[in-house]
């Protein structure tokens, strides 16, 4: 049977990644070198050193949450979850945050544990592990959590009804 992980984040999974190729150029009074990497997610862009991580986020990562955030969503109405229970899924705009909190768990604890610590999630409900850089989506589908898209930009903030 193979183990079930999800792959840590990288640099490349972010938007602030330069690789800066040509000639030398000075941005936001910095001098940008051919062929290094700098991450500007700064006010001013900041050159990686050679003992940084060269793949993954490094701990000085302007983006980077930590501890990460968990969010909860849960139905908004009991409409939606018996349209849910009848249909197997239902958009995101029938989706409220039940729940935030910061939390030291990774992505692969929650997958293979089931659930984060102290919380119980009811069918359907979606779960959002948000380090800063690539926030990961699991749903709870018969008691078990499997790995989801899911698109929050359709999420009211708001309390459960």
């Amino acid at each position: 049977m193979s183990k079930k992980c999800i792959p840590k984040t990288k640099c490349s999974d972010c938007d602030a990644l330069v690789l800066h190729t040509g000639q030398p150029r000075r941005v936001k009074g910095v001098v940008m070198y051919p062929h290094f990497r700098y991450c500007t997610g700064f006010s001013r862009p900041r050159c990686f050193r050679s003992n940084d991580p060269k793949i993954y986020v490094p701990k000085w990562c302007p983006k980077r949450l930590q501890p990460a955030v968990l969010r909860i969503y849960t139905f908004k109405s009991d409409l939606a979850f018996r349209l849910y229970k009848d249909v197997g899924y239902i958009p995101e705009c029938f989706y409220i945050v039940r729940y935030a909190s910061s939390i030291n768990q990774s992505a692969n604890d929650i997958l293979t544990k089931g659930e984060p610590e102290g919380q119980y999630l009811m069918d359907g409900e979606v779960i959002e592990l948000d380090d800063g850089i690539r926030p990961i989506f699991f749903i709870m589908k018969n008691s078990k959590l499997h790995i989801t898209s899911f698109d929050k930009k359709n999420i009211s903030e708001g309390s459960h009804q």
